[in-house]
């Protein structure tokens, strides 16, 4: 019965983003942002400043989007081992972010410090990932199964928040050591 519950829910989120996708509305959205970018319309609007800063080597840029970036996670981390599970999400995203920038400038860098560097951010995010993933369990198991009375039921939900909960725990000592990898 949970099975067949979870199942319909997926199906149904897996239908709506297909909707999303490929709605009228999503199509003239994504040429009306192509057709903006190759007319480069946006770029006869820029202050002196901004058109400076364009023309700038990236380098510099990039250094200070990292930079920053990486100031955030450092934020964010602090006490980690005290961080209730929404600081862990918002650790998590600014991990994401990170990632994703260091991900697009990496061509800039050595190759062997940027992927050292990307393996690291990306196995903190899939750690921090299956932690949200764990803590979030309780609230759909009980979603999918609210309808489903019965004992095996109950049972099954037990055993999932059960599993879901010492998962948390490992992936957290997981997570203290990965993190200080990182750091380092």
């Amino acid at each position: 019965v949970l099975t067949r519950e979870c199942e319909i829910l997926r199906r149904a989120a897996t239908r709506q983003a297909r909707r999303a996708v490929g709605s009228r509305r999503y199509q003239r959205a994504m040429l009306r942002l192509g057709a903006w970018l190759a007319a480069e319309e946006w770029a006869s609007g820029l202050h002196e400043a901004s058109r400076a800063a364009l023309a700038a080597p990236v380098d510099a840029f990039a250094a200070r989007v990292l930079d920053r970036r990486r100031a955030q996670v450092a934020k964010r981390g602090r006490r980690l081992r005290q961080l209730p599970p929404a600081g862990l999400h918002r650790l998590r995203i600014a991990i994401k972010k990170l990632r994703y920038a260091a991900d697009f400038f990496a061509p800039l860098y050595a190759e062997n410090r940027a992927r050292e560097m990307l393996t690291g951010l990306a196995r903190l995010q899939d750690i921090l990932g299956a932690m949200n993933d764990a803590s979030t369990v309780d609230g759909l198991v009980r979603g999918a199964s609210g309808r489903a009375p019965g004992r095996a039921v109950a049972e099954a939900r037990g055993i999932l928040v059960g599993w879901s909960r010492g998962r948390a725990a490992a992936l957290k000592r997981e997570l203290g050591l990965t993190w200080k990898t990182f750091r380092d």
